[in-house]
């Protein structure tokens, strides 16, 4: 019998598709994550606006590291060569209400646009609805991030309001819209 260090990364994944598999967040993927999180072509479009510091990364990913049913966290990686990517989140469970915030951060630029976002997105949404037993999954999104929008409605999430001024980036106030998938419109 194999030893958990003994399987291939294809091998611990969590969760496979055909372009990416979404494995558990180490503490080898921290110094990446922090590249990308002081990337200003991969954080123009989130919230966060902020450096990070090693050791702020540091306990971003410690967090991260734990996952639990509230706060679930993912390395997207490359099905074909296990390249770290990015991360995808369902954030905030509530076993209750069964709902989730979903985020997502593909870091590495060069690869927007293949369709990895869109797959992590699918897979993980999925994972919310059959594992989690979740109802709805929400998310916010720059009501001027096209690409994440042309994104979130391919896997199903449908525009549901927008926030005025809901946000200041980059010398103005920005909108924001609210989106939600329900389990019967994952595309």
């Amino acid at each position: 019998m194999n030893q958990a260090g003994d399987l291939s990364p294809r091998e611990q994944t969590m969760i496979r598709g055909e372009k990416v598999y979404l494995r558990a967040l180490e503490m080898d993927d921290l110094e990446r994550c922090q590249r990308w999180i002081n990337d200003p072509e991969v954080h123009k479009t989130l919230e966060f606006r902020t450096p990070m510091s090693l050791k702020q990364e540091r306990d971003w990913l410690e967090k991260a590291c734990c996952n639990s049913f509230k706060e679930l966290t993912l390395a997207i990686c490359i099905a074909d060569d296990h390249r770290h990517i990015g991360v995808v989140s369902l954030l905030d469970s509530q076993p209750t209400h069964r709902k989730a915030t979903f985020g997502i951060l593909v870091g590495e630029t060069e690869l927007h646009d293949r369709g990895f976002g869109t797959e992590a997105t699918r897979l993980i949404c999925q994972y919310g609805f059959e594992e989690m037993n979740l109802h709805k999954i929400n998310l916010t999104v720059r009501a001027d991030n096209l690409r994440g929008i042309h994104v979130y409605e391919k896997v199903g999430f449908v525009k549901e309001g927008l926030l005025k001024d809901e946000i200041y980036r980059q010398g103005m106030y920005q909108d924001m819209l609210t989106m939600g998938l329900f389990r019967d419109n994952l595309a």
